[in-house]
């Protein structure tokens, strides 16, 4: 055979495999494009109906907000044509929504109810207007009643119309993802097929072609080896490659083992990223490089927060899976350019130089929000936050060392701070002379009874009377003056000596409880705790021994630990808070809504009250998406039949909200501050917080 006519050969084999490959191509875009297409447009459509009875609910919170008002007494004119504004928009959408061709006969059915009882709500309307305008007779009352019902109706069909619209968008979804994993089916089936023609030509060439070169290969072999080589046979001129693969193993061999050693000299064995060495040696390089370009460079350090207590509950193990999966996450999250080291322990280093001018809290804000998502190790679900320190040359140092340094000045200062990152500031290196104090004292000022403890009352919303008081934990520096909890408290965890300081406050608490409960104070009484706590097997039972020492009832004890401490462990917390729920010691989640908000791990556990936290409560009045995520979360809790507890409440508008949206007990500044527990009974007989039906009255 000679070069022509194989050259023909496989050039005919190659447009046919060619060719089936395109036919595979097209016919994948016909079977599967225009489903894709139908059922994206019905993703849409569910999006826009949701969208629609998200406006329909936030006409109804009016008409609901208006009415409340009217109840009261208010019989201004405007009221009337502000409820028949939002009536009127709710019918007219929910009546579109209705008329939608791409509804199912469950949606269908529910907007029928949902115009039906909106319908509803228009005659009352009416009512109330001719009251206003006749003076016609009307059993308030009654109306209100039947008024509510409807109310409670509608929120009803609206949550299981968004339910609804929910399941069907989630279906499309999946329908969606079955189609593109499909699609994927048939290109892995044409990347086969194309392989496999490569494969076939491969072959043949091989069979046709090189095989006889395999004698010329053997021959040299041996001839490097010093022994005789047989006679070479004629061979064809293009039956070559047998002796060029041979070279290239050689060469390629040689050159392997030479990567690897380079790799592992400068890479960590764990994770497989950048050592510290080869860190110091980039940051070097582009140090250099960035003068003649004058180009900014980002030096980032970050740690992991309570990694040594996922090591020391989970095991090593777990504590080294979770490293290699930070170190992809890193990966996956910024570009290709950026170097990522891993430093040592759960202490991680980021290199950004591609760009002049950078911005460095778009770029540590990015790194944060991917870790908002939980890691998945060997079953657990982990969640895990970092604390980020960063310099940038030329601006924080002009060396890789001096970089680093103040990187990790930074850190330490966004740790302390509980900032997610912080760049560094010339101040913080002198805070650290002011964390080794802190730490120094803290110690002593807890073995010699030098802390306090404040009380801030809680109230009953129902009945505008303290039910409780929250103990708070209170430090004043002989030399430093005033130091607040956030920031000895994470030391004191650092220290190892958080457990000891949480019983500390537990026996202060209870018997000051107590002593109120002798003089006919019958408050309960609020004491937060860390997860620390919660991983000590000792806790539950010094609890115990605490409630009898001092003839406290366990109900009048509330618990209360944050979402976040809750979810690092979940395991260790559903048992000890079980433990104490079991006892009768009611357990509330402090500051729900800043953390990860897990619905999934609040229905297991054992939780009496969910506590609202103030930075939602505080701007509600002027912030309507705070003022929903307060109604979503009161609602939340008492479908889960949880008590709720609003903190930061500041003015009498907020109070009186808070009553309308049927808050169950509040705490702020507006009814009591934190007072020593001496002035307290003063305070309450005093009766010092006198609420009012409205900031007119």
């Amino acid at each position: 055979m000679d070069m022509n006519s194989l050259r023909n050969r496989y050039t005919l084999l190659g447009v046919t495999m060619g060719s089936i490959v395109l036919f595979l191509v097209l016919l994948t875009h016909f079977l599967l494009g225009d489903r894709q297409q139908q059922t994206s447009f019905n993703i849409e459509n569910q999006q826009r109906f949701i969208a629609h009875s998200h406006t329909i609910r936030h006409n109804v919170w009016q008409v609901q907000q208006v009415l409340n008002y009217h109840w009261t007494g208010n019989n201004d004119p405007d009221i009337f044509s502000q409820l028949n504004q939002s009536v009127t928009q709710a019918s007219h959408i929910a009546q579109l929504l209705l008329n939608e061709p791409n509804l199912n006969s469950e949606q269908t059915k529910l907007l029928s109810h949902l115009v039906t009882h909106l319908s509803g709500l228009d005659q009352v309307r009416q009512q109330l207007l001719s009251q206003q305008q006749t003076a016609a007779v009307v059993d308030l009352a009654q109306l209100q009643k039947y008024t509510d019902g409807l109310i409670e109706e509608i929120w009803y069909q609206l949550l299981t119309l968004d339910t609804s619209l929910k399941l069907v968008t989630d279906n499309n979804i999946s329908t969606l993802s079955w189609l593109s994993q499909q699609q994927g089916y048939f290109i892995w089936s044409i990347s086969l097929l194309g392989l496999f023609s490569i494969g076939l030509i491969i072959f043949s060439l091989n069979q046709y072609t090189f095989k006889p070169l395999s004698l010329i290969t053997h021959a040299i072999l041996k001839e490097a080896n010093g022994e005789d080589a047989q006679l070479i046979p004629d061979l064809r001129f293009s039956e070559t490659k047998n002796l060029l693969t041979a070279f290239k193993e050689i060469k390629n061999q040689v050159h392997y083992q030479r990567d690897m050693l380079e790799h592992q000299a400068s890479h960590d064995t764990l994770t497989g990223l950048a050592n510290r060495s080869l860190l110091y040696d980039k940051l070097t390089q582009t140090i250099t490089a960035s003068k003649n370009n004058n180009s900014e460079i980002l030096v980032i350090l970050m740690d992991l927060n309570h990694f040594k207590q996922i090591n020391d509950t989970l095991g090593h193990q777990v504590g080294d899976q979770l490293l290699i999966a930070v170190g992809m996450r890193l990966r996956y999250t910024l570009h290709d350019t950026d170097i990522i080291a891993r430093l040592g322990g759960d202490e991680f280093a980021i290199l950004v130089s591609d760009q002049e001018k950078i911005d460095a809290p778009k770029v540590c804000q990015k790194i944060l929000n991917a870790f908002d998502k939980t890691f998945d190790v060997y079953g657990h679900k982990l969640s895990v936050g970092v604390s980020i320190g960063v310099t940038i040359y030329p601006q924080h140092g002009d060396d890789a060392e001096t970089l680093l340094k103040r990187a990790d000045v930074a850190m330490y200062a966004a740790k302390r701070n509980h900032l997610g990152f912080s760049i560094y500031e010339a101040e913080n290196d002198a805070n650290d002379d002011r964390y080794l104090s802190i730490a120094n004292d803290l110690r002593l000022a807890l073995r010699n009874d030098k802390l306090s403890v404040h009380y801030q009352l809680k109230y009953d919303l129902n009945h505008d009377e303290a039910v409780g008081a929250e103990a708070l934990l209170r430090w004043f520096h002989p030399e430093l003056g005033t130091i607040p909890p956030t920031q000895f408290v994470p030391i004191a965890e650092q220290l190892g000596i958080i457990n000891e300081l949480t019983i500390w406050i537990l026996k202060q608490a209870l018997a000051q409880c107590a002593k109120w409960r002798s003089e006919g104070v019958y408050l309960s009484i609020a004491v937060n705790i860390s997860v620390y706590d919660l991983q000590s097997s000792s806790f539950v039972p010094t609890v115990v021994e605490l409630l009898e020492e001092y003839d406290i009832p366990p109900c009048y004890l509330v618990i209360e630990v944050t979402e976040s401490a809750m979810l690092i462990d979940p395991t260790h917390a559903i048992n000890r808070l079980s433990e104490l729920d079991k006892m009768g010691v009611r357990i509330a989640i402090d500051d729900f809504g800043t953390g990860f908000s897990s619905l999934g791990y609040l229905k297991k556990l054992p939780v009496d009250e969910l506590k609202i936290d103030k930075s939602f409560v505080m701007d509600m009045i002027h912030d309507e998406n705070d003022a929903v995520i307060v109604r979503s979360t009161i609602d939340l809790a008492h479908n889960l039949g949880l008590q709720v507890v609003a903190e930061g409440v500041e003015d009498i508008e907020s109070y009186n909200l808070l009553k309308i949206l049927r808050c169950n007990t509040a705490q702020g500044f507006y009814m009591c501050k934190p007072l020593p527990a001496q002035e307290i009974v003063n305070y309450l007989q005093l009766n010092l917080f006198q609420p009012k039906l409205s900031s007119a009255s």
